[in-house]
């Protein structure tokens, strides 16, 4: 063999495995342009029932001003992150209580959970409402997959697994609760002070989280094909 056939032979498996890689980062690109407009989508819906909970919108206010103010400061340096940060940790207790006088506001009625609960009929049906809710979520059935996320990159797969599962504990909360209501028709004060808690510490995480994933993929539903394929390499 020559070194001209050699040569062509060389030119040749190269071209085909250039094909190749290309053919799959074409692939990977139409799919996480698939799954950022799934994200998008997901947001939207989520935000939607969220924003229908009468007095969350100061937190979500809060939780917004929070995240431009931290982004700012990213893009200004290391220090000015580090403030900006230390901030931003010292004014989660103030979203916490915005959350806790909604929920304890929700609890403060006969039957714990507002007066359209009254009826254990209606109770029953809620609870189970909720339970195929959580097992829904953790079959990522209602949500985009932890593997899907993972295609978005490092910041999305993060805030997904975050909102995940904050979700799936304030939907754990809200089902106990509403057994033990269903069941004694009461809250205990003990029990209700934890299940508070676990509301407030996990509906604080899911706010952030949907604050995050709302941006990300707004940021990624305007990229163009070619922006995608180019992230994928």
């Amino acid at each position: 063999m020559d070194y001209k056939q050699l040569l062509t032979l060389l030119l040749g498996a190269v071209g085909a495995l250039g094909a190749i890689f290309l053919k799959e980062a074409v692939q990977v690109a139409m799919q996480r342009r698939t799954i950022a407009w799934q994200l998008f989508g997901y947001m939207q819906t989520y935000k939607a029932q969220i924003m229908r909970i009468p007095g969350i919108l100061p937190a979500w206010n809060k939780i917004k001003e929070q995240e431009a103010s931290l982004a700012k400061a990213y893009q200004a340096g290391a220090a000015t992150f580090e403030q900006e940060y230390a901030k931003h940790t010292s004014q989660r207790t103030e979203i916490r209580e915005l959350i806790r006088e909604r929920v304890v506001e929700m609890l403060a009625t006969p039957t714990g959970l507002g007066p359209s609960l009254g009826n254990s009929i209606i109770l029953a049906g809620t609870r189970r409402q909720l339970s195929k809710a959580h097992d829904l979520m953790i079959e990522s059935k209602v949500f985009i997959s932890d593997r899907d996320a993972a295609l978005l990159g490092p910041r999305a797969a993060i805030h997904v697994i975050k909102f995940r599962t904050s979700w799936i504990g304030v939907l754990s909360a809200l089902e106990t609760l509403l057994a033990i209501t269903e069941q004694d028709g009461v809250h205990k004060p003990e029990v209700s002070t934890v299940l508070v808690d676990a509301l407030v510490r996990n509906g604080e995480e899911a706010l952030v989280a949907v604050a995050y994933l709302e941006g990300i993929s707004e940021e990624m539903t305007r990229k163009t094909m070619i922006s995608m394929l180019r992230d994928t390499w």
